[in-house]
């Protein structure tokens, strides 16, 4: 083994003093590369170029994941260019916009059906939401965006493994993610008390948990800031 990669090793010493064999060590830098891998991976540092429509840009490939959203826009093309190209009369005409009209409202139904926070819940899951509120339990985020971030990413990964989604895109920022955890620790509306299912459970006493981390730790945050209102 060359100078350079014993330099990752070092020896391991178990607690009566014997060394017991060489064990690689993480450094610094590699867990800080990543870490900024996983922030760079989330939606909008792929969509930043777009500027101002890097959102809208995400919400329609996120909403292209659904077959009946590409069924809305793809009738919504044919009739925008039938009513453009058609030399018919006017009464053909006038039935196009109509079906234009009731696929606009089909189109908006579905884009509120899909982004919706039920939705969101329906596709993490159980265990989806159980990690979720693993993670803030573990970092306690309070409202870092940055922190949000991490978190993000790791349910985008989780759910793209546990093929969930169909990429790691589900989540377009922390912010989002954070909404979406406000939703789910609501009390006495996602908890359900007395379930016998084991893993739903585990699940409510997760959240009841994830919830009371959460707000202690923003309030210990507010107080340690302006500790002569506390």
């Amino acid at each position: 083994m060359s100078p350079s990669e014993l330099v990752m090793f070092a020896p391991f010493t178990n607690p009566h003093g014997v060394t017991l064999a060489l064990q690689p060590l993480s450094t610094r830098d590699e867990e800080e590369e990543e870490t900024d891998e996983k922030y760079t991976s989330l939606p909008k540092y792929k969509y930043h170029s777009w500027w101002i429509l890097a959102n809208p840009i995400y919400q329609f490939w996120f909403l292209n994941e659904y077959v009946s959203f590409r069924v809305f826009y793809c009738i919504m093309l044919a009739c925008i260019g039938v009513v453009i190209f058609s030399q018919d009369s006017l009464l053909w005409k006038v039935l196009m916009y109509i079906c234009i009209s009731i696929d606009a409202i089909y189109g908006i139904s579905l884009v509120i059906l899909f982004t919706s926070p039920l939705r969101k819940k329906k596709i993490l899951g159980l265990q989806g939401q159980m990690k979720l509120m693993l993670e803030v339990i573990e970092t306690k985020p309070i409202l870092e965006m940055k922190k949000w971030d991490l978190i993000a990413s790791n349910l985008n990964s989780h759910l793209y493994i546990m093929n969930n989604w169909r990429n790691n895109d589900f989540f377009y920022d922390g912010k989002q993610c954070l909404n979406l955890f406000r939703f789910l620790i609501q009390p006495n509306i996602m908890i359900q008390i007395g379930v016998v299912d084991l893993e739903l459970n585990n699940l409510n006493k997760a959240i009841e948990h994830a919830r009371k981390v959460h707000t202690e730790s923003i309030d210990n945050y507010w107080a340690s800031q302006h500790p002569e209102l506390f």
